[in-house]
Formats: C-alpha cells, sequence, structure tokens
C-alpha cells in the first residue's frame, strides 16, 4: 500500500494576494454567508431532494415510521432559517486553472492549510462563541460530497442515508424542540452535499453555524452583492496551520514570489510558483 503524502492532505484557499495580504496581517479568514456563495442552490438542493424521498417512501402502504417521516415532512417544508457562514477550501493540490480563473483575479495565491491543524482552529472557536445550544456560535471542518440533482444510484443513496439520519435526529432528546433541531442539523447537511456541477472543485469547508441572533455582523461587496460575513481566527502563529503558499499565474509573478516570501517571514512555509502557463493580461 502506498502512503499518503503531506501534499495530499493539504486544503488550499485561492484568494486574491490583496487579500492574503490582509490575512496575514488580520490573522483571521472571512466566512461568506452561505446564501451568497457562488452555488445558487446552496441550502435549498438537500431539502427539495429530500422530500421527494419523504413522498416516494409514505406511497408504500406498508412505509415503516410513517408518522415520523409525516412530521419529518412538516419540519422539511419550512425553509432553513439559521445564518451559515463557510469559508472554502479545495483538495486539488493548490494549482488548477478553473480556480485561479475564478478566485486570484490579475494576481492571486493558493494558501495550504494543514486539515488536522483547521480542525483544532474550529473546535477553538467553538469553545469561546458557544455559549448554549440556543445561543452561540460553532464551526466544523466538513468534506464536501457531490451529488446530481437529477438523480442516480449514488445520489440517491446519499440522500437516503440523509434522510434516515434525520429521522433519527427528530426522534432525539434535546433541550430544543424537535423542529429547531431537525432544522439545525438540516443546515449542517445541507452544506455537506453540493450539486455535482462543482464537483471538480473537491471542496471541504468550514462552516459556522450561528444562533446567536447578535447584530455582529460584518458586510463586504461581493460582485454585484453586499454580503454579510464572520471572521474566523486563525490564531498568533501561521505554521504549522499554512505550510505552502502557491503563487498564482500573475504578469509579475517572480517579483510577487520574492515578496510574498518577504512578508511571510517564515522558512518553514514553502513558497512556489503555478506550474501553469496561464495569461489573461
Amino acid at each position: 500500500m502506498g502512503t499518503t503524502s503531506i501534499e495530499d492532505l493539504r486544503l488550499y484557499h485561492y484568494t486574491t494576494v490583496e487579500s492574503f495580504a490582509n490575512i496575514l496581517k488580520t490573522r483571521v479568514l472571512w466566512a461568506s454567508h452561505i446564501g451568497y456563495l457562488n452555488d445558487t442552490s446552496e441550502q435549498s438542493l438537500i431539502p427539495e431532494l429530500i422530500r421527494k424521498r419523504i413522498k416516494a417512501r409514505l406511497q408504500n402502504p406498508e412505509c415503516p415510521n410513517r408518522k415520523t417521516l409525516e412530521k419529518v415532512d412538516t419540519f422539511v417544508s419550512s425553509p432553513i432559517s439559521k445564518d451559515v457562514f463557510v469559508v472554502s477550501f479545495s483538495k486539488d493540490g493548490g494549482d488548477r486553472l478553473s480556480q485561479w480563473r475564478g478566485y486570484s483575479g490579475s494576481a492571486g495565491v493558493s494558501i495550504g492549510f494543514n486539515p488536522s491543524e483547521l480542525e483544532k482552529r474550529c473546535n477553538t472557536f467553538t469553545t469561546e462563541n458557544y455559549k448554549h445550544p440556543t445561543d452561540g456560535i460553532g464551526a466544523i471542518l466538513r468534506e464536501v460530497k457531490y451529488i446530481k440533482a437529477t438523480g442516480d444510484k449514488h445520489s440517491d443513496v446519499e440522500i437516503d442515508s440523509t434522510l434516515d439520519f434525520h429521522i433519527a435526529v427528530a426522534e432525539m432528546e434535546s433541550p430544543l424542540t424537535p423542529s429547531e433541531t431537525f432544522n439545525r442539523e438540516l443546515s449542517y447537511t445541507s452544506c455537506d452535499l453540493k450539486d455535482a456541477a462543482f464537483g471538480e472543485e473537491l471542496e471541504s469547508r468550514i462552516v459556522i453555524l450561528d444562533f446567536s441572533g447578535d447584530s455582529n455582523l460584518l458586510f463586504r461587496t461581493r460582485k454585484s452583492l453586499l454580503a454579510p460575513y464572520r471572521e474566523f481566527s486563525l490564531g498568533t502563529q501561521l505554521w504549522p496551520l499554512i505550510s505552502k503558499v502557491t503563487i498564482g499565474p500573475s504578469p509579475h509573478k517572480e517579483e510577487t514570489t520574492k515578496a510574498i516570501k518577504r512578508m511571510i517571514g517564515d522558512d518553514r512555509i514553502e513558497v512556489v510558483e503555478s506550474l501553469i502557463p496561464y495569461r489573461d493580461w
């Protein structure tokens, strides 16, 4: 059996050089509200597919758990109202042309993160912000799975598994109401499954579920949108959380590489140039 290299495990966050400089300065990532991302089916695809599976099961005269299924159907028919924020990463090696085109602008970088260190940061974030099941903010690192909205064998298995999980959730004891418990878990699950059209991104994401109800949101312009976001702290030490930075295609790649090495100021963090011969200037 072969061994898994560090390169196979890293999660890459693509961004502009300007944004990277701000990340180094502030030691935070911006987690965007899920309703403002480039996938317009976020948070709606999974509820729609679950409703279809419930309908199919209820048509069976010998359907087990019929009462629970009917209850779950009323829960899932209500729109998800929780505030969910995400930071996206890709397990693609940090040098993919479509990502440079989509996220780097005229000059960008991909930041290679250690997933185990990211999980530690999520745990710290949750400890600092999660006060009570009905009042707090929690973060978790999740790997995205891809399914076809039109359905296939793999997608049906994923949706059935998701539905069975939520049937169990609906019967759990909790300080929340059954509807609130279900809604919360569905918010998380809906972040895990995306349309297969986005499959090449090989995405993992930090998911921040916000139950605080406070008004401390931040806002930024994102193309034609004014998008809410929350800050996710990276802590004071970049290494070993960040172990590699790849400089994307740009008209001044050599100069950018030298400047970024000096800006990082840590020889333990590898800085390399993209191998893709792409130019849009």
